[in-house]
């Protein structure tokens, strides 16, 4: 249930996309960042629309919820063998937009990652800037916290033996670094505004 029924559904258009981008074929695993719940259920909605026009075949497709230790009722939920969510009262987390404590797609969402057979995380402050660092150092991608809670779970999702070589594994990462405050964004030192500064700066982060 949602009262965002156009976001909801065109939510569903991050899979059409990842689909189509990977020769219309659905990957074996996504990694879906969890506030409302609203993406990762019409993941599955998708899903099954791919496969009912026949744009992709029958395939493994897993769906794993990746959510801030300080704000986590739907991933609590699959890890303590998949009751009904319970909602966190006072959420704290880096990630200011996964801080839904009582998500309107929660037991959805959870159904979903039983039904496709996949699992869940949830990540530390610490961690998911570790992740946004190293997404931003590796791949020169700048990500709002949200993606560092995306990059964090797939990290400990490998770590428990989930992928397995060969498969295809889909991050989701929905926001850019400019949309958090400055405490979310903080990756570095905070440099004076001209080339000298820059160059010193940059060559730290290669040394």
């Amino acid at each position: 249930f949602t009262l965002r029924p156009y976001y909801a559904e065109g939510s569903k258009t991050v899979l059409f996309e990842c689909a189509e981008q990977l020769g219309w074929t659905l990957p074996h695993h996504i990694v879906v960042p969890v506030g409302s719940g609203a993406l990762l259920t019409r993941q599955a909605t998708a899903a099954n629309q791919l496969r009912a026009t026949g744009l992709v075949p029958e395939s493994h497709f897993h769906i794993h919820a990746a959510q801030p230790a300080g704000c986590a009722p739907v991933s609590d939920a699959v890890l303590d063998n998949w009751r009904p969510v319970e909602p966190v009262r006072r959420p704290e987390t880096l990630a200011k937009s996964l801080a839904i404590g009582a998500p309107a797609d929660g037991d959805g969402s959870v159904k979903i990652v039983r039904e496709t057979r996949g699992s869940a995380a949830s990540v530390s402050d610490d961690e998911i800037r570790e992740a946004a660092s190293l997404l931003a150092t590796t791949e020169g991608v700048l990500v709002e916290p949200a993606g560092g809670v995306v990059v964090a779970t797939a990290q400990q999702l490998a770590s428990r033996g989930v992928f397995h070589p060969g498969e295809t594994v889909v991050l989701y990462l929905t926001g850019n670094g400019y949309k958090g405050g400055p405490e979310e964004t903080a990756l570095g030192p905070v440099i004076a505004a001209d080339a000298d500064a820059f160059r010193l700066a940059y060559e730290e982060v290669l040394a």
